[in-house]
């Protein structure tokens, strides 16, 4: 299969990968599994990268590296194992690999971005997937025919598909309570601020984040 591994410019030139630990992994993201990050397209692999923060300009150059690999490698984790596995909350999205030994690029190529477009998408936990169906389900919904998606795809496919208020009902009840201290801590706070504030709070349990939806990809070299 062929994959894509895409770096910023300004970065070295690479003919062997190494795998590490990225530097800007994303919230809930894993710390502890050197990898190449990959993934089968290289709109997919910007969108991993978050990649309309790095524009300074109106364009943007990029290092594409691409990859063949046996999809059977045992190196190789999919972006299905990472999702399922609650690795990368958004690999659902991206799509993203993470290959853990080096790689020799078949091919490698300078490519210049621009006119990027971005999309707001709900990043959602896997094991979330229970949860939805408790919910929705005691809102009336037969949760059969969504057994077949993951929590993402309910999320950003079926669930906008229904009424604003149903959707609004969803992610009100996708929460759980935050300790903010505990009771032995109580009168230190009476002390610092005057009062006791809540002792809870409702944390939300996905976040609603922009990812690049489209953009222009030029070949340089």
């Amino acid at each position: 299969m062929i994959l894509y591994h895409v770096t910023l410019f300004n970065k070295p030139t690479q003919e062997i990968l190494i795998p590490r630990i990225p530097g800007d992994t994303s919230i809930g993201e894993e710390v502890k599994t050197n990898r190449i990050c990959l993934a089968p397209s290289i709109i997919q692999c910007l969108r991993a990268l978050e990649i309309y923060k790095y524009f300074q300009e109106d364009t943007l150059d990029v290092k594409v590296y691409k990859i063949v690999v046996d999809e059977n490698d045992e190196q190789l984790i999919s972006w299905e194992q990472l999702y399922l596995n609650g690795l990368v909350d958004d690999a659902a999205l991206t799509h993203e690999y993470w290959y853990k030994s080096k790689l020799i690029p078949a091919e490698y190529n300078e490519y210049r971005i621009s006119e990027c477009v971005k999309k707001r998408y709900i990043i959602i936990p896997s094991k979330e997937k229970m949860r939805i169906k408790e919910i929705i389900e005691t809102m009336g919904v037969c949760f059969d025919r969504l057994e077949k998606y993951n929590a993402f795809q309910i999320m950003n496919e079926w669930l906008p598909r229904q009424s604003e208020t149903f959707q609004e009902q969803v992610k009100k009840k996708l929460t759980h309570k935050v300790e903010e201290y505990t009771e032995g801590s109580a009168e230190i706070y009476k002390k610092i601020f005057g009062n006791i504030p809540e002792r809870f709070r409702e944390e939300k349990d996905f976040r609603e984040i922009e990812y690049l939806e489209k953009c222009k990809i030029e070949y340089i070299t």
